[in-house]
């Protein structure tokens, strides 16, 4: 298994100037993982060919590109628009040597029924996953949370609905999104196990009321830990992804405040690092 980091984390440094995308990728070098996850809406403000030169100087590879788009659309011509800039982003990724995308596709709006919008949904996903076969690229999703309604896939049983819909499409498996979903993250992992492309790494602590970015979790006050220094099982998830013959990245999602977000990833990094040699 490779390792890969979200930029996802280090998205507040970017936008403030503290961090500028370069500077991601050297510490991403520095840190000796081999590729890099990044988000559309961070990809489009790149010269795409200062981006491919700095990846091979580098020698980080794209594991995705996460694409946000709109599938669920009353307007026929707004629908497409979504699946088509879903396309154009498919293609930046083939030319970066992108493996895959996970694409997120925004959910129900108000006014729409049900089963247009899962309907809609569906369609945009399967012409998308077809486009991004024919240009080498695989297509995942992963469940969005409380974010996206459905029909989005949410429960574990969303998540099964769609591939077994659209069987060329993958699943990124988020551990984080499974808990705080309220669901078993290992238990999860036992029943799409065959069908993960790929993966988000994170981890959780618990904490005290008030402690700065705690989220509920299972009626607990919790918050974002380094991978390997929290309550996730992540020796269960390794063993069951090396059983299953998974060779894709571990792309590490970690958030904190400032500085703290570079070194609570290079600790997730080195903690897994260890899981996987032990």
């Amino acid at each position: 298994m490779d390792f890969s980091v979200m930029d996802l984390g280090f998205e507040p440094l970017l936008k403030s100037g503290c961090m500028k995308y370069r500077d991601f990728l050297d510490f991403c070098a520095d840190i000796d993982v081999d590729g890099i996850e990044l988000q559309d809406r961070l990809l489009r403000e790149l010269d795409e060919s200062d981006l491919s030169e700095w990846l091979r100087k580098l020698d980080l590879r794209v594991a995705s590109i996460d694409i946000v788009t709109g599938f669920v659309q009353a307007d026929g011509d707004k629908r497409r628009q979504g699946i088509e800039y879903c396309k154009k982003i498919m293609d930046l990724g083939h030319r970066l040597d992108a493996r895959q995308v996970m694409i997120v596709p925004v959910g129900l709006t108000a006014g729409i029924p049900m089963e247009s919008a899962k309907h809609w949904t569906f369609d945009g996903l399967m012409e998308c996953v077809d486009y991004g076969e024919s240009v080498g690229i695989k297509s995942t999703v992963e469940n969005p949370l409380y974010r996206y309604p459905t029909p989005l896939p949410e429960t574990i049983e969303h998540m099964i609905e769609v591939v077994e819909e659209i069987p060329k499409l993958g699943i990124c498996y988020d551990d984080g999104n499974f808990l705080v979903n309220g669901e078993d993250p290992l238990e999860c992992l036992d029943k799409i196990v065959s069908n993960v492309f790929h993966t988000h790494i994170k981890d959780y602590k618990y904490v005290h009321e008030g402690y700065e970015g705690a989220m509920q979790i299972g009626g607990k006050h919790a918050a974002y830990a380094p991978a390997g220094e929290g309550f996730i099982d992540f020796r269960g998830i390794l063993k069951k992804l090396r059983q299953a013959g998974y060779r894709n990245y571990l792309s590490i999602e970690f958030m904190d405040r400032g500085q703290r977000v570079k070194e609570g990833t290079a600790i997730g990094v080195k903690n897994l690092s260890d899981l996987l040699g032990s």
